[in-house]
């Protein structure tokens, strides 16, 4: 669980908002938003949202298709956002580019686990002996 600063006041309620706040930024992307590594949900939004001209009804019916329906927390956030992004070039640009990076950063550490199971021996590289972490360099071994 995740604990707060003791030293803000916070009630019950207001803690668990945290922890559904958190829970949906750590959790909900990997597993809910993209179950089975399918991202055609989130990467329909971020070509609505980054397509040039933008377009409003485009966005509206992407928010209505049956890949975006499912990924409830998303889909109202972007709802919610709706005026914002349509009025706002620099808030679709910005939006987009999380959802980009979203998915990109979960692409490349699931690249990197795979190249982690699949390797057949794994060696811990050697730790140079001389100067270590925090070492003043000016010093010789002597």
């Amino acid at each position: 669980m995740l604990r707060l600063i003791d030293s803000i006041a916070l009630t019950a309620d207001a803690a668990g908002k945290v922890i559904d706040f958190s829970r949906a930024v750590v959790f909900d992307p990997v597993v809910i938003w993209a179950r089975g590594g399918d991202w055609s949900g989130v990467m329909s939004i971020y070509a609505a949202l980054a397509a040039t001209p933008f377009n409003p009804i485009t966005l509206v019916k992407v928010l209505k298709s049956a890949a975006v329906v499912q990924i409830v927390l998303l889909r109202e956030a972007v709802a919610c956002l709706f005026p914002a992004l349509c009025a706002s070039s620099r808030l679709r640009f910005v939006f987009a580019n999380v959802l980009r990076a979203l998915v990109e950063t979960i692409n490349r550490y699931v690249h990197f686990g795979t190249e982690a199971a699949n390797s057949t021996s794994y060696t811990v590289p050697a730790i140079p002996v001389g100067n270590t972490v925090g070492a003043d360099p000016q010093q010789s071994d002597g």
